[in-house]
């Protein structure tokens, strides 16, 4: 029984264990999905700023193209810095004002040129035109420009992406110039129509990463922290639900001890003897085996009660449960069946063996030196013994001829063992 009820609690242990660990693997797992979503989502989140940003961006520079093309051009004072565009054809390109000033013709290409450098030295942030057949050789495109216009050839489709330039990350982003009338002045020669994709006009920046991996790291804290609470209350509920099983199994245990032993002097109750006398009688029959009882009684017993008290008596009690317990087998059952009588049973001995353990007990409790306060008892006991037959049907009848043995000791001068 007890090590039935030891192995369903340590099952239950093992099994809240097993549990407290799939828990906390499932938090870990739901932590890390839910990181991996936030992740995705900022940098998603981000990204799409990036886009709103470069299409604003293009929007604008689009429009100062569009008034440009507009008016055919504008005319600027020529200087150092301003020079005429090499690639206009137009023949007009310089013209001299009535009080002599020259003017040099800025299209839209080249005033789109014009606005990237402003921009680039105030807050690089570049443009670039460019095309697959580029009238200004500066306007060729690099080798990501280049996947884009055949992209854009091909798809029509918006085109992004963070790469490095000079040791710097930038968000590059491209849309397409679709020809319009007012482009066919500059771009007609080079076999373009109205609608042709003529190439594309780019947008650059710095592509902040510090933003991004400090909003990383500030999900990433939260999921930790979030986590760490978790499994620790996972922890706290888990070493309470332990300790409860713990103590469950504490309190099984007492109601088992006082189910099953004799509070006084530890050994098996009657009932629990029964059960056993039962059980190896069954085996007894059922394998052959030999098996033998021995029924004893303490003489005199109500004497030491009254000369010495009944604390007396109980210490007497428990002495000699002890002393007889460390003279037989482990597997020999010793049990109280009440007041001061006992009984063990002896599987796979026979009479004449159970003879001897009876004798040698009863010389051991005759040998025995009880100090109480200032006294020493001294105690003796009558044993019967019984080996099981073919003429024993049953335990009961087993009980009642070891019964008889033993009053037949006490009858014939006590301190005795008698077997039949």
């Amino acid at each position: 029984m007890k090590v039935k009820l030891k192995k369903q609690t340590e099952s239950r242990i093992t099994k809240t264990k097993y549990f407290l660990i799939a828990i906390s693997i499932l938090a870990l797992l739901l932590t890390t999905v839910s990181f991996y979503f936030w992740l995705k989502n900022i940098k998603k989140q981000y990204y799409n700023l990036q886009i709103k940003t470069s299409k604003s961006l293009l929007a604008g520079m689009k429009a100062l193209r569009i008034w440009n093309a507009s008016h055919n051009g504008v005319y600027v004072p020529k200087t150092e810095k301003v020079s005429p565009n090499p690639y206009l054809p137009d023949e007009s390109k310089v013209v001299i004002t009535k009080n002599g000033q020259e003017l040099t013709k800025i299209n839209a290409a080249y005033m789109t040129r014009m606005v990237s450098k402003i921009m680039k030295q105030k807050s690089n942030i570049g443009f670039h035109l460019t095309s697959l057949k580029p009238i200004n050789p500066q306007n060729f495109p690099d080798q990501w420009e280049m996947k884009m216009l055949k992209g854009f050839r091909n798809i029509k489709k918006l085109k992004a992406k963070v790469t490095n330039l000079d040791g710097q990350l930038y968000f590059r982003y491209m849309e397409p110039l679709i020809t319009k009338e007012s482009c066919l002045q500059c771009h007609a020669q080079q076999g373009y129509q109205v609608g042709d994709i003529r190439g594309g006009v780019s947008v650059s920046f710095p592509y902040q990463q510090d933003i991004i991996d400090q909003n990383i790291k500030s999900i990433f804290w939260w999921h930790f922290l979030i986590l760490i609470g978790v499994l620790n209350m996972i922890y706290l509920l888990g070493t309470k639900l332990l300790k409860y099983i713990k103590k469950e199994d504490e309190y099984k245990k007492k109601l088992e001890n006082i189910a099953r032993y004799d509070e006084l002097t530890g050994l098996l109750n009657r009932r629990s003897l029964m059960a056993n006398l039962k059980e190896e009688f069954s085996k007894a029959e059922k394998y052959n085996t030999s098996l033998a009882v021995i029924m004893y009684d303490l003489d005199h017993f109500k004497d030491v009660n009254d000369t010495y008290g009944h604390n007396c008596g109980d210490l007497v009690l428990k002495e000699v449960s002890q002393t007889v317990k460390d003279e037989v087998r482990q597997n020999d059952i010793v049990g109280r069946l009440g007041g001061e009588e006992f009984l063990l049973i002896l599987p796979n001995t026979d009479g004449q063996n159970a003879i001897k353990v009876a004798e040698k007990c009863r010389k051991a409790i005759e040998e025995m030196k009880i100090n109480y306060k200032e006294n020493k008892i001294k105690i003796t006991a009558s044993f019967g013994v019984t080996e099981v037959s073919n003429s024993i049907d049953t335990t009961d009848e087993l009980l009642n001829i070891v019964d008889k043995n033993m009053y037949e000791a006490k009858s014939s001068g006590r301190n005795k063992v008698y077997s039949s």
